[in-house]
């Protein structure tokens, strides 16, 4: 632990030993301190756009529009069929959601042991070996690499090799 991060200074000038977690929670409070003066000044942070009338004017618009009273329509969530159709696709999503859990899940529960450092050197089994060692760096790098690219990088790379197109070559 840094000096910076485990001194502080007390009000008589003697310096005084903070523990990590003190010390974090201390700088947590005034993080939220200085957030809320920077809230409450004037200037570029939006309260005092709260309190405009203009505000409330562009609120009640959009109410109005929202429950299709200032048009002919009748609004999606009045509609029985687009209720359903979007049931459908809310299905979908939740199968694909539990699905992609399911996979990951098994994923995890494949890989944990050779990514478990007890095994690969040998405090678990007793004799460390070179094939263990070598399944720890490479599920470890694999780990790394998953968790650094976005999801949404994912779902692109996942849907270019997936998807066929007759345009694609």
């Amino acid at each position: 632990m840094s000096k910076f991060a485990s001194i502080l200074i007390t009000s008589n000038n003697t310096l005084r030993h903070m523990s990590f977690a003190k010390g974090s929670l201390f700088l947590f409070g005034i993080f939220i301190i200085v957030s809320w003066i920077f809230i409450f000044l004037p200037g570029d942070s939006g309260f005092v756009e709260l309190f405009r009338l203009e505000t409330w004017t562009n609120i009640k618009i959009f109410i109005l529009r929202l429950t299709g009273t200032e048009s002919d329509l009748t609004p999606a969530f009045f509609q029985v069929d687009r209720w359903i159709a979007t049931s459908k696709l809310a299905y979908q999503t939740l199968a694909m959601s539990i699905l992609a859990m399911a996979i990951a899940g098994i994923g995890a529960f494949l890989t944990m042991v050779w990514a478990a450092r007890n095994v690969s050197n040998g405090d678990l089994g007793g004799v460390p070996s070179r094939f263990g060692q070598l399944m720890y760096y490479l599920v470890r790098a694999n780990y790394v690499v998953s968790r650094a690219v976005p999801e949404l990088v994912w779902a692109m790379i996942i849907v270019f090799f997936l998807v066929r197109s007759p345009n694609r070559f």
